[in-house]
């Protein structure tokens, strides 16, 4: 991760994208206001571990045209991304025409890779542009300023795994802003010369697995494409009789609806509500670059 200058402005402040009446994107019941704010706990959480000025606009700053409120300060604008057809990873916008990425930039991109990839028209994870208003009003007004696009709202992978992981996610874009991962020393060590060099590798997602706990004995499950209601389930899954089960993720149908591919029943739809104790995890393997 590359050091910062986080030091020379007086706090770090989080705009959260839409609100005030304004759902910005919207996927499976899920609203891209919602979404975003839902890290501000976390954020807080870890802005106080790192010592710095954390503050958050929960309002709509597009709205509000209140840019001013950052003066000095650094500023995270939080979006979720959308489209026809679902993409996935994220990728951060800044003002065309300011002088490129600095460090915090890159480090948040970085992160974006390791969480849930990157996306834009050129394959770097980011975009310059002169047609938005908050990124134009903040050159104007001398405010170091990005707008993050976490991840495609109607894409179900990134979806579940940052509503899963939402303290890593918040402890990223602090350890961005730093230049060092939340708690630890900001200088790195430098190698022995004996060391071999190790070769670049990347993070990439491959895919997602379901988890039923072993307390459940009887699970219903439907056919692929529903309908997902008591009385038309095709059968039971009994959990408890193996201590749990776990099955890849092949899908999603609808808000809380996955689909699994079982033994006794082949293909099927499952309903894996948070409060059903079900969880969903992503997997992530190590590749060389």
């Amino acid at each position: 991760m590359l050091a910062t200058n986080y030091t020379k402005f007086t706090g770090l402040d989080i705009w959260f994208g839409h609100g005030a009446g304004d759902p910005g994107a919207t996927s499976s019941g899920f609203q891209e206001q919602e979404m975003v704010r839902r890290l501000q706990t976390n954020l807080k959480k870890y802005g106080d571990k790192a010592g710095i000025n954390i503050r958050f606009y929960v309002g709509n700053m597009y709205a509000d045209n209140n840019v001013a409120w950052s003066k000095g300060r650094a500023v995270f604008e939080l979006h979720l991304d959308s489209a026809g057809t679902a993409g996935q990873g994220g990728h951060i916008i800044i003002q065309e025409g300011i002088g490129g990425l600095d460090a915090i930039d890159k480090n948040i991109i970085e992160k974006l890779k390791e969480n849930f990839g990157v996306v834009n028209r050129d394959g770097a994870g980011y975009d310059e542009r002169s047609d938005l208003a908050n990124p134009r009003r903040c050159a104007a007004a001398n405010i170091n300023y990005r707008l993050v696009e976490l991840f495609f709202i109607n894409d179900s992978t990134d979806r579940n795994y940052f509503l899963n992981n939402l303290d890593e996610v918040s402890r990223d874009l602090i350890s961005a802003f730093i230049g060092s991962e939340v708690g630890q020393a900001t200088t790195v060590p430098t190698p022995t010369p004996s060391q071999p060099s190790k070769k670049p590798t990347r993070w990439i997602n491959s895919g997602s697995t379901l988890h039923l706990p072993g307390t459940v004995s009887k699970w219903r499950v439907y056919r692929e494409n529903g309908p997902y209601t008591v009385g038309n389930e095709v059968g039971y899954l009994n959990p408890a009789k193996f201590g749990g089960l776990t099955y890849e993720i092949k899908g999603d149908r609808m808000n809380d609806v996955v689909v699994i591919d079982t033994r006794d029943f082949g293909r099927v739809g499952i309903y894996v509500a948070k409060s059903t104790g079900a969880t969903i995890k992503q997997n992530w393997i190590e590749v060389e670059a």
